[in-house]
């Protein structure tokens, strides 16, 4: 698998921090084959946000990968690279939510270690939300 990973931190994002809708997204991951961008995933730090977390934890946000560059390990490698990113950033969970209607994610976190957990923040009450965390 011949893949690039560009990273972007807050300084290379918009004023607004805002990307994709989502408001504190600082760091930003992006895989790319043959110069396409086939994979992206980003990390939000939830700096004690939501009380069912840890204070220290990250959530991972954007996670997607291009349907020609599924089942390949792409999905995992990019995650991966965002939990190495975590621990350089000092952090010590990350978590994350999907939707119950995303089987193909929800077996992408589990297999790579996320632990299934009560709804937290946003999601706490939203039946289509799984949320996961994993001690990184």
């Amino acid at each position: 698998m011949a893949m690039s990973m560009t990273s972007m931190t807050s300084a290379a994002l918009s004023d607004s921090r805002r990307v994709n809708g989502n408001k504190g997204i600082q760091h930003v991951l992006v895989f790319t084959e043959h110069e396409y961008a086939i994979a992206c995933g980003a990390l939000r730090a939830t700096a004690g946000n939501y009380k069912e977390l840890p204070t220290t934890s990250v959530e991972v946000k954007r996670m997607y990968t291009v349907s020609s560059a599924r089942n390949r390990g792409v999905a995992s490698a990019l995650l991966a690279a965002l939990e190495k990113w975590a621990i350089e950033l000092g952090h010590t969970h990350t978590c994350l939510e999907t939707g119950t209607r995303q089987p193909d994610a929800i077996r992408l976190y589990e297999k790579n270690g996320y632990q299934l957990i009560q709804n937290y923040g946003p999601y706490a009450g939203m039946e289509n939300s799984k949320c996961f965390m994993k001690k990184l």
